[in-house]
């Protein structure tokens, strides 16, 4: 989470020496923030509070400047002064809320956040980040809450729907995330990561064609996000249509080639095409870099044995089942290969292990394999 520093430029002229030349270093300071030369400001700031150690405003601003900089126990301290000068002086409890935030101590800075809303409950920008500590809780009802005052406060922009649809998305509501996900695209057109999150609900909910339009629409304006493929693959890959589920799945892979999720999906289209070496090559490198999972083995196994090599078919569901002795496909599919190699007493012993962890399937092949 990004805060925006926010500056109060008060101008003091009390016709005291130090306080115009504080002012002088005030107005520097902020000279070199416009020139986003923080490191400067933060000298002038400095120098200010030297001339003039009340100046309030000084320490407001110089906090901000060490918040941004990661500084934060620099930022709590100038903070604190602020309340200490002045203790109605209420963005320093906003300033405090954010430095905490940044600790990720969420409790303390929620602390802070319901001091200013306390003082100031029409307070804008408050409830958005209330909610996002809430959000980073887990605090899903309670984040939706802090939103919904940010946007009755006036908060504009497409952030506040696109964190809204979050917190739906948290509690499983995915029909209110699409439509938060809606507004922030209305709110803002280029703000297009709300157009990748409504194709993901969409898909969840199985209305494939709204995903694809959402997704076509995202990969025009961000070509280069594997996500998207990805998304998009598996959507296509769940639609049966495997032509283009290859195309968007190959096209993740190149653009990151350890999206191992990808490789998964794009095995799968590509057995489904019978495209079996080139699926057989694809488990090979996901077993290479992760040899612990069962389901993998099996698959790899199905790739052989289509290509009738029984030898490392039968090697695959061996090392499937010793990974995970209750998968009960793999024992389906090793009692294929046992009946192709005339093994039938152990295509019989498997067909019977494949039942018994709850291959269903597996009743109708009993009197042929067993008799």
């Amino acid at each position: 989470m990004k805060f925006n520093i926010f500056f109060i430029l008060l101008l003091i002229s009390t016709g005291l020496t130090s306080q115009d030349g504080a002012q002088d270093y005030f107005n520097k300071a902020m000279e070199y923030v416009n020139k986003k030369d923080f490191a400067t400001a933060i000298m002038y700031y400095d120098k200010a509070i030297q001339e003039k150690p009340d100046f309030t405003v000084a320490y407001y601003n110089r906090g901000n400047l060490h918040l941004n900089s990661g500084n934060l126990e620099k930022a709590v301290i100038d903070f604190a002064k602020c309340l200490e000068l002045d203790f109605a002086f209420n963005k320093a409890n906003l300033g405090l809320g954010n430095v905490y935030f940044a600790k990720q101590d969420y409790p303390k800075a929620i602390s802070y956040y319901k001091k200013v809303l306390e003082s100031d409950p029409k307070n804008e920008k408050t409830p958005t980040n209330m909610g996002m500590a809430y959000l980073k809780m887990g605090e899903h009802e309670l984040a939706l809450q802090a939103f919904d005052l940010a946007i009755k406060n006036g908060v504009k922009g497409p952030q506040v729907f696109f964190n809204k649809g979050v917190c739906y998305l948290k509690t499983g509501d995915k029909r209110s995330a699409i439509g938060c996900f809606t507004s922030s695209y209305a709110e803002d057109s280029k703000y297009i990561k709300s157009i990748l999150e409504r194709a993901k609900c969409y898909a969840s909910l199985e209305k494939y064609n709204e995903a694809l339009q959402d997704l076509n629409l995202y990969i025009r304006s961000n070509p280069n996000d594997p996500e998207a493929y990805y998304v998009r693959g598996v959507t296509k890959l769940t639609m049966n249509d495997y032509n283009g589920a290859v195309f968007d799945l190959t096209t993740c892979l190149d653009i990151k080639p350890d999206y191992m999720s990808a490789a998964e999906n794009l095995a799968m289209a590509q057995y489904q095409l019978k495209n079996y070496p080139q699926a057989l090559n694809l488990y090979s490198k996901i077993l290479a870099m992760d040899d612990s999972n069962a389901k993998h083995f099996m698959q790899r196994g199905l790739c052989y044995l289509a290509l009738d090599d029984y030898k490392n078919a039968l090697k695959d569901f061996d090392k499937s089942i010793q990974i995970e002795s209750t998968l009960a496909e793999a024992y389906f599919n090793r009692a294929n290969v046992h009946k192709k190699m005339d093994l039938d007493r152990k295509a019989c012993d498997d067909l019977k292990m494949s039942i018994k962890h709850g291959y269903k399937q597996g009743l109708a092949y009993e009197n042929i394999l067993c008799d």
